[in-house]
């Protein structure tokens, strides 16, 4: 009976007697570890660090098609979304094409758009020049988006 030890918890610390060669008890003071916490997010928080797929997706959408000008057809696009390695359900797509739709609104409102490019670290300005060609865009999204089938 050594090294008998004996807890008994107190406040933030433990007291913990062993017996010494002489067999009396000597309190020796542990800290106490507290228990571990965790963190528990709402299932409405989001699920990435940064800016959401879905707006670095439409950015790049418009700055291939303005500035590289190298969308042409629905398979450009699906190269563009293979090669950037982008994987969005088809209602995340649908969603892209309604905010797409939204800056042909504001086009007919404004005259101007300005759409900043987080992944190209530019700014766009859509004008009322290019309305035709945003809507011809979103034409040929929409078309991609039909070929798309979320997986099962």
């Amino acid at each position: 009976m050594k090294n008998l030890i004996l807890l008994i918890g107190l406040f933030s610390t433990t007291l913990c007697f062993s017996a010494d060669n002489n067999g009396d008890d000597v309190p020796t003071k542990r800290k106490r570890v507290p228990p571990t916490r965790r963190v528990y997010f709402a299932e409405s928080a989001k699920k990435h660090d940064g800016v959401r797929p879905e707006k670095i997706l439409k950015e790049m959408l418009i700055y291939a098609y303005f500035e590289k000008q190298c969308i042409k057809s629905k398979e450009d696009i699906a190269k563009l979304i293979e090669d950037k390695k982008i994987s969005l359900p088809k209602k995340s797509l649908i969603e892209i094409s309604e905010e797409l739709d939204g800056l042909v609104v504001q086009i007919e409102e404004q005259g101007t758009v300005s759409v900043i490019a987080h992944a190209t670290g530019g700014v766009h300005m859509l004008e009322a020049c290019h309305k035709a060609h945003l809507s011809w865009l979103i034409t040929l999204f929409k078309a991609y988006i039909e070929t798309v089938s979320d997986p099962e």
